[in-house]
């Protein structure tokens, strides 16, 4: 036989306890059951309240508020189950019904005294007339929480409510627009007082809230931006609001806004979703009823979302021209990209920031002033950013926009997650001493003032990238080696040394020189002079002269060169080959075994023409090449002095055998102008 579903379906006492069980359930639905303070805190801040008083005894717990006294509107609010308009949720925060029952983890008949009202509460929705009992002044209304909950012992209440009255933190007014004051009272006879000031700043509002978190007193200073929105269907208003924290520096006590650690979604209180912020964002968002979620995908919540990014572009102008967008500041935007996923809630925020950063001039440069991504770029060293201008990094990059250096507070060191988000996600280049050397050009060095140069050369000194090398069998030239670097003393500009790795200039000696000389200005700075000597420049001596003045006259085809001018060109010469610098020694050995400067004799040919030593042979009576027109010997000219010098060059003195005949194997004594010895001739 079937159920009588009639019968079921109109049992009273059977829907009695059905609604009995829901709303006991949604009396256990917060994590923390100590939610309902914050029930009460909306319920007083919906009212126009500016104090209420938590006064805890250890049977129950009386809360005062000065807010607009109840009407029958609220009693039916309070006795019902979440009865009002859509516009009315996103316009009330406090406005009970299910919110309120939370009180229900402690107590079962709740009274309330306001105004006309005197009433409790039983079976959660049922109100019954109580004993008038009338708040003093300045209170208007009372609410009385006896602990008589059947599964919890009074003690465990009073010790629970007394631990979150305690750590109720002062931020918790932060974002409250009547509250000022919340005070509470414990049985031990302690207590505490949360306390909110705002005043006006310019287009924001600076809230100070004080009060003891845990025993610890508390001090923060917010400034706090909004946007106001419509609600839909209704001529109310709405904002969503950004609070960023402002600390004091110790030494000279200038204000600064700070990345905050912990950042809850705040919906006028915190929920426990985070947003991984560096600071606050609050708004009337559609949560859970126990809050501990936010739908991402309703379209309020979406629209919220998308007005506070809209806000938050336009807090950062506005904080530029308060003097208080710093790096301090960027540091607390969105720039942890791992933190938010492209399919997050809040990545409308994140894009918006980027955005802004990138297209706006809303980067602290290094002059004080601000510059977009666009144009910004980070130096690797302090010593790069001093010495570039903003000018100069404009005709460097070759821009007519404004190319500027970020601030140097930014650092992979000090800032590495703001760092790594300038140059990932908004595509600022990092410029290294090797980028800048390979950048610069001659006619950028030409414009340059001596004072720049000074300072370029100070610079190069301390640079450890060795931008300055000379090749090496691993390594190529350093990327200015080969650039027109070395200012002269005409003001000209050329490369520290040529092709064959000879110096295109020289420190200046103390007297006067035809030698190409760094300007002496230049030199006269310590640091620069250490700088060229360290690029191993040196001041003209005899060999230079050599190299420089003399030989190139031997270079040219068919020199013509006096006989007198020979014989001083070949003192100077036989005088720098007596240097004691091993170095020097054997780059004048290679420039004279390469050059054709001495005289020499064509015996069968009878002609006199300069050969590179190599190519001749000492002069000897007895040493013949009888019809030989390839045998060029040392002009007879020469003293003895010279025959170290040239037999070192490579003059022979022995025949050289192109080509050997057979069985021939002799000895010959060599008698010549420079001594005699015996040489086998093979």
């Amino acid at each position: 036989m079937p159920s009588n579903y009639d019968s079921i379906r109109k049992d009273e006492k059977r829907k009695d306890e059905l609604l009995n069980n829901a709303l006991m359930l949604l009396g256990q639905m917060y994590s923390d059951r100590t939610h309902f303070i914050f029930e009460l805190l909306q319920n007083a801040e919906d009212a126009g309240a500016a104090k209420i008083l938590f006064e805890l005894f250890e049977d129950r717990l009386e809360v005062k508020h000065d807010g607009c006294p109840f009407n029958e509107r609220d009693v039916r609010g309070v006795c019902g189950v979440g009865e009002g308009t859509k516009a009315e949720d996103l316009t009330q925060i406090g406005k009970f019904g299910i919110g309120f029952k939370s009180v229900y983890a402690y107590t079962s008949t709740p009274e309330i005294h306001s105004g006309d009202e005197h009433f409790r509460i039983e079976n959660y929705v049922r109100p019954y007339k109580a004993p008038t009992k009338v708040p003093t002044d300045p209170w208007t209304t009372l609410f009385v929480l006896a602990f008589d909950a059947t599964d919890l012992e009074p003690q465990t209440a009073m010790y629970e409510i007394a631990e979150r009255l305690r750590n109720l933190s002062a931020r918790t007014l932060l974002f409250l627009r009547n509250i000022k004051e919340i005070e509470y009272k414990l049985p031990d006879e302690t207590g505490g007082l949360y306390l909110r000031e705002a005043v006006s700043r310019g287009q924001t509002k600076q809230v100070t809230v004080i009060g003891q978190n845990n025993g610890q007193d508390e001090d923060e200073s917010w400034l706090v931006f909004e946007r106001p929105l419509s609600v839909p269907d209704s001529a109310d208003t709405v904002w969503v609001e950004i609070g960023f924290k402002l600390e004091a520096n110790s030494k000279d006590r200038n204000e600064s806004i700070v990345r905050i650690k912990e950042s809850p979604l705040i919906v006028y209180f915190p929920t426990e979703k985070s947003t991984r912020f560096g600071f606050l964002i609050q708004g009337p968002y559609r949560t859970t009823p126990s809050r501990d979620n936010i739908p991402k995908d309703d379209d309020w919540n979406i629209k919220l979302v998308k007005e506070t990014a809209l806000l938050l572009v336009d807090a950062l102008q506005s904080l530029k021209k308060m003097g208080l967008l710093t790096v301090a500041l960027l540091n607390a935007l969105p720039i942890r990209m791992d933190d938010f996923p492209e399919d997050g809630m809040f990545y409308p925020i994140v894009e918006a920031v980027r955005n802004a950063l990138l297209d706006q001039e809303l980067l602290p440069a290094d002059d004080g002033t601000f510059v977009s991504a666009r144009n910004a770029k980070l130096a690797s060293s302090a010593e790069l950013r001093k010495l570039l201008t903003h000018d100069q990094l404009g005709e460097l990059f070759q821009s007519n926009d404004d190319i500027k250096w970020l601030s140097g507070e930014i650092t992979q060191g000090r800032t590495p997650d703001l760092r790594s988000y300038l140059m990932s996600e908004l595509n600022v280049e990092e410029i290294r001493p090797k980028t800048f050397a390979e950048l610069v050009t001659n006619d950028f060095l030409k414009e340059q003032t001596d004072n720049w140069i000074i300072q370029f050369y100070n610079f190069l000194g301390n640079d450890k990238s060795n931008l300055c090398r000379k090749r090496t069998r691993n390594n190529p030239d350093g990327p200015l080696r080969n650039k027109s670097f070395i200012r002269l003393e005409n003001g000209s500009h050329v490369k520290p040394f040529n092709d064959n790795d000879l110096p295109n200039a020289f420190l200046p000696p103390e007297n006067d020189t035809d030698f190409p000389i760094v300007k002496r200005e230049i030199v006269k700075d310590e640091k620069a002079l250490e700088f060229l000597k360290k690029l191993e420049l040196t001041k003209p001596d005899a060999v230079d002269e050599v190299i420089i003045n003399v030989l190139i006259k031997y270079r040219q085809s068919n020199p013509d060169i006096s006989d007198d001018d020979h014989r001083k060109d070949i003192k100077k010469i036989l005088k720098a080959y007596e240097t004691d610098s091993q170095k020097k020694k054997k780059m004048l050995e290679e420039q004279l075994k390469a050059t054709k400067f001495i005289r020499a004799e064509n015996l069968v040919l009878q002609q006199i023409e300069y050969k590179k030593p190599k190519q001749l042979y000492f002069r000897n009576e007895e040493l013949y090449f009888a019809g030989n027109e390839d045998a060029w010997f040392v002009s007879s000219e020469y003293d003895q002095v010279f025959y170290n010098l040239f037999k070192d060059l490579g003059v022979h003195d022995v025949a050289r055998v192109k080509r050997k005949m057979p069985g021939w194997n002799r000895h010959v004594e060599i008698k010549s102008d420079y001594g005699s010895h015996k040489r086998g001739l093979n």
